[in-house]
C-alpha cells in the first residue's frame, strides 16, 4: 500500500507490549524472519498453515522467541500485517517519488501494484484475506485485521489524494482495493495467467479513465490524453500501458 508523509501520526498495528521492547540485533533478525515465515506461510497455504510449529521450523526459532516478541498468535498476525504494510509502503514512495508526468505516475503505479502482489512481503491484501480466515478463531486477530483494513485504506486514499492533487482519495482507494482483492482470488483459484492479464489491463483502462474523469485537466498533457483515449477505444481488456510481462 502506498505510504504518506504523516508515517509518524499513524498508530501501529502491534500491540504495546511488542512494540516497546528494546531489541538487540540477534532479536530484531529473530523477530523479522518470524514474521518473514509467516507471510510465506500464509501466502502458499492461507491462515490453515499459520501454526506456531510450522512459522517457527521455518524461521528457525524457537516458540519461546516467538511468544517473547510477539505475545501471541494474534500479536503475530498484527505485526505480519503491519510489516507488509510499511514494506508496501516504502517500495511504493521510493518508485513513484521522481515521476514527473500523469502518465508516468500511473504506469509506475500499475507496474508497482504488479511487483507487490508477486511477493508475499508486500501483497498485504492476501495477507489480509488469509487472515479474515482467522478472524472467527480469534477476537483478537479479528481486531487486528479491522485495525489494518482501516490503516491501508488510510494510507492510500491519502497518497492518491497526494499523487492527483484530489480532496478525497477515496473513489480511487475503493477502486484499487477491489481490484487487488478480487486478483487475489483469481490468483488464489485460477490456473489460467490470461484470466490475471487480462484483468489487470481492465484495471488500467478503468483508473486511466477514472482519473481523468476526476482532473479533466490533466487531458491538456497530450501524452496522458493519448493514453486514456487508447484507454477507452481498447478492444478487450489491452491498453497502450499494457507491457509484455504483465
Amino acid at each position: 500500500m502506498p505510504e504518506t508523509a504523516n508515517e509518524s501520526n499513524v498508530v501501529p498495528l502491534a500491540p504495546a507490549h511488542a512494540a516497546d521492547r528494546r531489541m538487540t540485533a540477534r532479536g530484531v533478525m529473530s523477530r523479522d524472519r518470524i514474521i518473514a515465515a509467516g507471510l510465506e506461510l500464509v501466502r502458499d497455504g492461507g491462515y490453515a498453515a499459520l501454526s506456531i510449529s510450522a512459522i517457527c521450523k521455518r524461521a528457525d526459532v524457537s516458540a519461546a522467541s516467538l511468544y517473547h516478541h510477539f505475545g501471541d498468535k494474534a500479536g503475530l498476525a498484527a505485526a505480519m500485517i503491519e510489516e507488509s504494510i510499511r514494506e508496501s509502503a516504502r517500495r511504493f514512495a521510493k518508485g513513484l517519488v521522481e515521476q514527473a508526468t500523469p502518465r508516468a505516475q500511473l504506469e509506475a503505479f500499475f507496474d508497482l501494484t504488479l511487483e507487490l502482489a508477486r511477493d508475499p512481503m508486500t501483497d498485504t491484501v492476501r495477507v489480509m484475506l488469509a487472515m479474515a480466515d482467522g478472524a472467527a478463531e480469534s477476537r483478537d486477530v479479528a481486531d487486528a485485521l479491522a485495525r489494518a483494513r482501516a490503516h491501508a485504506w488510510a494510507l492510500t486514499a491519502a497518497e492518491f489524494a497526494e499523487r492527483f492533487d484530489l480532496a478525497d482519495g477515496a473513489l480511487l482507494t475503493h477502486l484499487h482495493f477491489a481490484f487487488v482483492s478480487y486478483a487475489a482470488h483469481v490468483a488464489k483459484t485460477s490456473t489460467a495467467k490470461d484470466e490475471s492479464r487480462a484483468l489487470f489491463a481492465s484495471y488500467k483502462r478503468v483508473m486511466l479513465i477514472t482519473v481523468a474523469a476526476l482532473r479533466p485537466d490533466l487531458l491538456d498533457d497530450q501524452d496522458f490524453a493519448a493514453a486514456v483515449t487508447a484507454a477507452a477505444r481498447a478492444p478487450r481488456a489491452a491498453t497502450s500501458l499494457e507491457t509484455d510481462d504483465d
